[in-house]
């Protein structure tokens, strides 16, 4: 009896710790080409919801054209969507886009929240990744090398800063942290929590002594400077073999609601009291 209540008792304390700590981060993700993911067909045009459990949940951005891929995407806090195009386009409500802008979808309606041309960014650049800061200043990486304001230049492996009115820094230095020479950056997303980005590229190569694919994620600690493997695409989906991952995004796992820890409270209250009960007949 003292073993069983025991038990209960570091379960329901294991299971008042956030949900974090037991369960893997959900990712949000686009495919540059169609795959199987373990019998969910997603196209270039969607992004789904890949729980690494088995789950995959679509996500709506409204009426993409089937002409345009989704190459970056940012759920931000508020519950809209951010993304962008590998080509230009017209969403519904004719708002016309170039595939270097950032479009917000918020469940109705799509509008321009990133206009790359007004923003400096020359003619013929792609944004291929998007995240956000806490402060909602987007991160953004380019597909090729772009020479932005106040001499700064960045290539295709780095993630850029966004502060508005055309004034950029460098957040992420892919050549500094020893990213293969060739290799494009086009996944992102951050985690303020604990200052990590995770990253995707489009190709194959190794950091440090991390060995990774095109549709795999990284994880890198921006204050050890350091990588680990978040997310191998082809050890959870077979689907994903000849297939590069994009639009990274990171959700963590649902929190524990009040009705489920005023349960465990209960439980572990009852217990309690139960165990008392019979140490005070046995006394």
């Amino acid at each position: 009896m003292r073993l069983r209540a025991g038990f209960l008792v570091v379960y329901g304390m294991l299971f008042l710790l956030p949900a974090s700590g037991f369960a893997q981060e959900a990712v949000s993700l686009s495919p540059d080409t169609t795959v199987d993911l373990s019998g969910t067909i997603v196209a270039g045009q969607e992004v789904v919801s890949d729980d690494q459990a088995g789950t995959i949940s679509e996500i709506s951005l409204g009426p993409v054209p089937e002409s345009s891929d989704v190459d970056g995407y940012h759920r931000t806090p508020s519950g809209s969507d951010l993304f962008s195009l590998d080509t230009g386009a017209e969403l519904a409500g004719a708002t016309t886009v170039t595939a270097a802008d950032v479009i917000r979808f918020d469940g109705a309606t799509a509008t321009l929240e990133y206009d790359a041309s007004a923003e400096g960014i020359p003619a013929g650049v792609i944004v291929d990744a998007i995240t956000a800061l806490e402060s909602g200043n987007l991160l953004l990486s380019f597909d090729t090398t772009v020479h932005l304001g106040d001499g700064l230049t960045v290539g295709d492996e780095d993630l850029v800063r966004f502060e508005g009115s055309g004034i950029y820094t460098l957040f992420f230095d892919g050549s500094e942290q020893n990213v293969p020479e060739g290799l494009d950056l086009d996944g992102a997303a951050y985690r303020s929590e604990d200052d990590r980005l995770f990253l995707s590229f489009d190709g194959n190569g190794s950091l440090g002594e991390v060995n990774f694919s095109d549709e795999d994620i990284l994880q890198f600690d921006r204050a050890t400077s350091t990588f680990s493997t978040f997310y191998d695409g082809s050890a959870l989906h077979a689907g994903w073999a000849g297939a590069d991952l994009v639009a990274v995004a990171i959700t963590a796992p649902e929190p524990r609601t009040p009705a489920q820890l005023a349960s465990v409270i209960a439980t572990l209250v009852w217990l309690a009291g139960r165990r008392s009960r019979v140490a005070g007949r046995r006394g």
